[in-house]
């Protein structure tokens, strides 16, 4: 999520995947392997349908969590298409719910320097975490390292918010060069990490 003028230049066509399920986290298992599938049906790598997998397993836990109350009856849906990033091909990945109580600004990524992992093990910390009214915390980071461009906003019918994922296909490489890539094209685009 960030404040730039840059924008997706949209999909290419029409969705290659549309799958909704209620929101109970059983369903969390067919939307990992359909995003999976998808994934590489529109040419991601191994590790890029890998890194799509948790950044969408993981914004649909939260929609789950925060977003619906652990509500088991609120649909989500998933929606995938080739798309391009400033002249750059790839995936794009909708996530929409109908949480009308959140406001897409008040959705922050905590620092993964904020806390340490030792401090997220302490019953305290989570307490406190679990207290808080901000929602967001590390799964926006996980999500927003794992993809190449993030976008919140509320759906165009303003009834729920939409996530917008961006990862570009890149020719096979190792993890380092795979990451070193996508922090290359995070910061040409003034993305967060």
């Amino acid at each position: 999520m960030t404040d730039d003028v840059h924008q997706f230049d949209g999909p290419c066509g029409d969705a290659h995947m549309d799958l909704t399920i209620l929101s109970q986290p059983r369903y969390l298992c067919v939307v990992r392997a359909a995003v999976e599938a998808a994934a590489r049906q529109l040419g991601l790598a191994r590790e890029e349908a890998d890194a799509v997998v948790i950044a969408v397993d993981e914004a649909v836990s939260n929609v789950i969590r925060h977003g619906y109350t652990m509500a088991q009856d609120r649909p989500i849906r998933v929606l995938m298409s080739p798309g391009c990033l400033n002249g750059h091909t790839g995936v794009q990945i909708d996530v929409e719910d109908a949480c009308a109580q959140v406001r897409p600004e008040d959705i922050r990524s905590r620092s993964p320097l904020a806390q340490t992992l030792d401090d997220i093990d302490n019953a305290a910390a989570r307490r406190r975490a679990a207290a808080a009214s901000t929602p967001g915390g590390l799964g926006l980071h996980l999500i927003q390292r794992a993809m190449d461009r993030v976008e919140i906003a509320r759906r165009d019918d303003d009834r729920g918010i939409r996530l917008r994922m961006f990862k570009v296909a890149r020719p096979p490489s190792t993890g380092a060069d795979h990451w070193a890539a996508s922090d290359a094209i995070r910061d040409r685009e003034g993305a967060e990490p």
